[in-house]
């Protein structure tokens, strides 16, 4: 028979032994916990940081054209419109007053080269295109998309796009677009994680599971 004593210190031992082990465990598992929760925190405030400072849309207009008989918006790839506005729009356009005047008299379209295509005053903001695609183009209508920059007295090189339409009835043509700048004109850019916090957030999954099968 075992003595007394000795039968403490081997219960003794074994307590100890299953006690340790959860705690091990556990707070290894808390602190992997811990870890993960800042990493994800640190990835949404990282992606935060990628939103503009100026944003929002602006419909615009322009006083109606006449063009001569014959002309119209196939065959003919200048059109000069005498006055474009701008009117109340959406997000930091929402204060442009009604009818704000864009452009000087005579601005000059050309279809076979819009690429240097600019519009805008001092207060409003200045929009210049980069680059530019005629969508779609009839003897009666056409539509084009430009992508350019915007700058103001709040933000400079902000991405923008323009796009445009002008319809043909008879020898009159009206012209009407929509201006949009930052997230507004580039609606597809998400906020994302990068990539190496993606495998941050991997590696970290990879510990905690291994802890929970030494666990069981």
């Amino acid at each position: 028979m075992q003595s007394r004593s000795a039968l403490q210190l081997r219960r003794k031992s074994q307590n100890s032994f299953c006690e340790w082990r959860p705690r091990n465990n556990g707070g290894s598992g808390r602190r992997v916990a811990i870890f993960f929760y800042l990493v994800l925190i640190f990835s949404f405030f990282s992606g935060q940081g990628l939103a503009v400072d100026f944003y929002g849309s602006d419909p615009l207009g322009s006083t109606g054209l006449t063009v001569a008989p014959g002309v119209d918006l196939l065959n003919t790839d200048q059109f000069y419109l005498t006055q474009v506005f701008a009117n109340p729009g959406t997000g930091d356009f929402d204060s442009v007053p009604y009818f704000m005047i864009l452009t000087l008299e005579d601005w000059l379209i050309d279809f076979s080269d819009l690429s240097g295509l600019s519009i805008g005053n001092e207060s409003f903001g200045t929009f210049m295109t980069t680059s530019s695609e005629v969508v779609a183009r009839s003897p009666d209508f056409v539509t084009a998309e430009l992508t350019g920059l915007f700058d103001n007295a709040l933000v400079d090189d902000t991405a923008a796009t323009l796009h445009f339409a002008m319809t043909q009835t008879g020898q009159s043509i009206s012209w009407s677009g929509t201006l949009a700048v930052g997230l507004d004109a580039v609606p597809n850019v998400v906020p994302e994680p990068n990539a190496g916090v993606f495998g941050i957030v991997g590696f970290l999954s990879l510990i905690l599971l291994t802890q929970r099968r030494r666990q069981t």
